[in-house]
């Protein structure tokens, strides 16, 4: 009977102290999934293939999640810390090798809603959701990303809805994205060009000058910014072209800055873009491939169809960013 109550202490003990470090902002060693809707599979790091998905099992970072339509499942990070994985969606839930207190949601496509208390730094915890064009750096906070190829293009949205995220690519960086902005990028898959639009909200793009200073550039909805990349046959130079435009496409400013061939990515430095290793148009290759603005605004602007939707959710959800291909 006495071996029965200290083992009883001991265990509730051990929970205690489990929550306490949670409390204090340790994350979780493994994530769980809850909330399974319809058709979700994980490929389990370090073993081949895929097993449907299984409310309340823990899966380790480096695992692979795909939705089917018309699914979705909730990814718990710690206590009050969750990812929803809409439908259609393809990611890869990781950490990083040298630090546990940063995970990584790469998202290749679909949609994600994150959602962190503001307790989830503490301890230097971080998130980030990497995209083919960009990298959304969170802290207590909740927004939701999308990314979709069509037409060639990768097109990714980005919606803040409450707090303040940092969104970064190779030769740009959003400082601010606060609560009630989205900003769209656009893409082809040789990166030769980008195009970032203000959907809605104020915020700066800031990108390099000449001198390869910072140059902050305010935003409305509407704006434009264009970047241009090609790179100096023989030298390994990259010729980076910059502008700003306002709603009706008439240029407000325009910047070119040229980068060395041992120089890494003005923002993002060492850290891994998908594709970023793959080589960049010469600067003879001028063709823009790219559809008419119009176009590429209606691949931006669609909302999803019923085939986005996700299943469990008993509460009216904000219209959602997901660019829809036609049917």
């Amino acid at each position: 009977m006495m071996k029965s109550i200290r083992l009883g202490l001991v265990t509730l003990l051990t929970v205690a102290v489990g929550y306490m470090a949670n409390a204090q902002g340790n994350l979780d060693p493994a994530f769980r999934v809850i909330k399974v809707n319809g058709d979700c599979q994980v490929g389990i790091a370090g073993t081949d293939g895929f097993v449907p998905a299984e409310e309340s099992k823990a899966y380790p970072y480096g695992s692979t999640i795909r939705t089917g339509g018309r699914s979705s499942l909730v990814v718990v990070l710690s206590e009050g810390n969750v990812v929803r994985v809409l439908a259609n969606a393809d990611l890869v839930m990781d950490e990083n090798a040298r630090d546990s207190k940063i995970k990584t949601v790469r998202l290749h496509d679909g949609e994600i809603e994150v959602e962190l208390n503001k307790a989830f730094h503490r301890g230097g915890n971080k998130l980030n959701v990497e995209t083919a064009t960009a990298i959304c750096g969170a802290v207590g906070t909740h927004f939701r990303v999308a990314s979709r190829e069509e037409q060639d293009l990768r097109i990714v949205i980005i919606r803040v809805i409450q707090g303040v995220i940092n969104v970064y690519g190779e030769n740009f960086e959003v400082a601010e994205l606060d609560t009630s902005d989205w900003l769209s990028l656009l893409s082809p898959g040789d990166r030769s060009f980008l195009r970032l639009k203000n959907m809605q909200g104020e915020f700066d793009i800031r990108i390099k000058d000449q001198d390869m200073n910072d140059k902050n550039l305010p935003t409305q909805k509407g704006n434009v910014m264009k970047i241009w990349q090609r790179s100096v046959p023989g030298t390994n130079e990259r010729v980076i072209t910059a502008q700003l435009t306002d709603p009706t496409g008439t240029i407000i400013e325009e910047v070119t800055v040229t980068i060395g061939g041992d120089q890494p990515p003005p923002f993002v430095g060492d850290l891994p873009i998908p594709g970023q290793d793959e080589p960049i148009p010469p600067i003879e290759d001028r063709e823009n491939p790219l559809p008419p603005e119009s176009v590429m605004n209606d691949i931006v602007d669609r909302q999803p169809d019923e085939d986005n939707i996700e299943h469990g959710r008993t509460t009216p959800r904000p219209p959602s960013p997901t660019p829809v291909g036609r049917r």
